[in-house]
């Protein structure tokens, strides 16, 4: 069977009075489990100060009919604590039913706080000024405010003056100043790399192994009891319990390392051939020096590059377009004329290119 000062939920551990000054009268260091009321004035414990004793004023709960049941109930009618599991006031008999727990601590390490009053008084005020101030905060608006409601409005004006400038345009003429094309193709070559690493993820096609035995290290957190802490139960009683910490570790097992070769393809170079509206386009001619083995060459992609070069009636500005494919490509001749659209923000709007006469 449990005792009755150990909390139903953790059997063995002990129950300890809280402490708790009387605001009518001065009295201190009263016992929050056996004084429910000063013994001096008479006036109802006020769960609010509620302190945890320091080792010296520790005590036990002894009281053999004291069994915890939760936290306080307040009364709502005389303000109070009554049982966790008492359903009328036994102050005024008031009904329990929509009473609101008793103001708990947080938890508190045992070696360095306990035995500290909070100053409830000032604890109050201050919670009745920063309300105070809250509230006619809410009436104006505050500078970081401000200050966000600028920066948003700045993100805006940006916003709306590029949409402005890009879709603001005004129509000019163009001509065809140069046209050229580059097909290129690129290669591979098959070598030789280095390389090293933990023997269980080195490549399984890697050769001229050399694996040295090494300690592999990583690093682990744990959790470890770092003192102990006071953790208030709400009806006048607290327990102390291990405090726990994180820290990490290093952890090291054997394995080995190994540097090792690989063979591997890798970009080699690029071919290029280009011409300008007179050529043909063609693909450049690429043989590998070797096909297999070390130094095997290989096609690995193709592009093509079209340019189309415009320059506008006052020679002052260039604009290059690259048509989609050869066949548009073509239709272009140097010295030919165009009307087109250009935005604020100097975006040729190649959709909207005409043409306006030959050469």
């Amino acid at each position: 069977m449990q005792s009755p000062n150990t909390n139903p939920g953790n059997p063995g551990e002990k129950a300890y009075q809280m402490l708790w000054d009387c605001r009518f009268c001065g009295t201190t260091k009263l016992l929050g489990v056996d004084h429910r009321h000063c013994p001096n004035c008479g006036a109802p414990q006020d769960p609010e100060w509620r302190y945890f004793p320091s080792d010296a004023d520790l005590k036990e709960v002894t009281d053999p009919k004291y069994k915890y049941t939760g936290v306080d109930k307040i009364c709502p009618f005389c303000q109070q604590p009554n049982s966790a599991a008492a359903n009328f006031c036994k102050e005024c008999g008031g009904d329990l039913s929509s009473a609101k727990q008793a103001a708990v601590r947080g938890p508190m390490d045992s070696a360095q706080v306990a035995g500290i009053r909070d100053d409830v008084v000032k604890m109050k005020f201050d919670a009745e000024q920063a309300a105070i101030k809250a509230k006619s905060q809410r009436k104006g608006l505050s500078r970081l405010q401000i200050a966000l409601i600028a920066i948003v409005g700045l993100c805006l004006l940006l916003v709306g003056g590029y949409v402005v400038l890009s879709r603001s345009t005004y129509g000019t003429s163009i001509a065809v100043s140069d046209m050229n094309w580059q097909r290129i193709i690129s290669v591979e070559q098959l070598s030789a790399q280095s390389g090293s690493d933990w023997r269980g993820s080195v490549p399984g096609d890697a050769y001229n192994r050399v694996c040295v035995a090494r300690d592999r290290c990583h690093t682990e957190s744990e959790r470890y009891v770092c003192g102990s802490e006071n953790v208030d139960r709400g009806d006048g009683s607290f327990t102390r319990r291990d405090k726990y910490c994180t820290r990490n570790k290093q952890v090291c097992v054997p394995d080995s390392w190994c540097s090792y070769t690989v063979d591997r393809w890798g970009f080699a170079r690029n071919i290029t051939a280009s011409g300008g509206p007179n050529d043909t386009p063609v693909w450049p001619n690429f043989t590998p020096m070797r096909t297999s083995g070390l130094g095997a060459e290989r096609e690995s992609g193709r592009k093509e590059v079209l340019n189309v070069v415009f320059k506008d009636e006052s020679q002052s500005k260039t604009f290059t377009y690259n048509p989609p494919n050869y066949t548009t490509w073509i239709t272009f001749k140097p010295g030919q004329r165009y009307s087109v659209e250009v935005n604020r923000l100097e975006q040729v709007q190649w959709n909207t290119l005409k043409l306006l006469s030959a050469q």
